[in-house]
């Protein structure tokens, strides 16, 4: 029977509340489908080599970005048949529908961001994630995204976006080699959560609208905590709420 381990990593506790709930939902996730999990702490970041983590010029995610490859390079290694990773503010709202297709050797999530241009009005930008990856042993694909990620930060003379690593470095790649993609992993920008939130709007139509298949998971944007988008406020009662609307009545939303 082949194994699959899932991965997770946020700092150290105390946790947010909407992160407890995320992490919870992974946790459960794996349970109902028989996946070991392991939850690494801050302690990933130890995985990084030194250069690379001297030219994250002390963004957190860009080390993550790395750091989740080299742990999945090494569980694979250790003998897991396939390893999951899944971003500590991924909410698995509908765990019956999220499924990781068994035959594909490597798969990354799909970003739907919805956001205003600079016209005011609501435009849909389809990417790629890393929020949750997946890779079977011997997939060549991991060693390459490992190299690819590499190259670009050990390249920087200055601070850069920090997504350059993440998803703007998976988006491009996957432009030019087309990554098999989990639709049903995906992300809600803060004004597609705002409108769950009120019930309805156009942010939340055009993302879905924007859908192939049915969401089933999705990155609440954690990292986001603190700023203003699209004029809302991301805080934790935005992703609280948000999270608890999923959970309960995700299918009457459209996702």
């Amino acid at each position: 029977m082949s194994r699959t381990l899932v991965l997770q990593s946020f700092h150290a506790r105390p946790w947010p509340g909407v992160i407890e709930t995320c992490i919870a939902s992974t946790r459960s996730w794996a349970a109902r489908h028989k996946y070991a999990y392991e939850f690494v702490g801050d302690e990933i970041i130890d995985l990084l080599p030194p250069l690379y983590r001297e030219k994250c010029f002390g963004r957190w995610l860009v080390m993550t970005d790395l750091a989740r490859l080299l742990l999945m390079r090494d569980r694979l290694d250790a003998g897991a048949d396939r390893v999951v990773w899944i971003d500590a503010d991924v909410l698995i709202f509908a765990p019956a529908l999220f499924v990781i297709d068994p035959s594909l050797d490597h798969a990354v999530g799909r970003e739907v961001w919805v956001s205003r241009d600079d016209a005011g009005r609501w435009r849909v930008r389809r990417h790629v994630h890393n929020a949750v990856l997946s890779f079977d042993a011997g997939t060549p694909a991991l060693d390459f995204l490992i190299h690819a990620t590499r190259r670009v930060v050990e390249r920087l003379e200055r601070p850069a976006s920090p997504q350059i690593a993440g998803p703007k470095l998976l988006s491009t790649l996957h432009n030019l080699v087309a990554f098999p993609v989990l639709e049903e992993a995906g992300m809600l920008s803060p004004a597609v959560l705002a409108d769950l939130i009120a019930g309805d709007g156009l942010a939340l139509h055009r993302q879905i609208q924007a859908r192939r298949k049915p969401m089933a998971a999705a990155n609440l944007c954690h990292s986001l905590l603190g700023a203003t988008v699209d004029g809302v406020g991301v805080d934790n009662v935005l992703l609280a709420e948000s999270a608890a609307i999923l959970t309960k009545d995700f299918a009457a939303r459209g996702l």
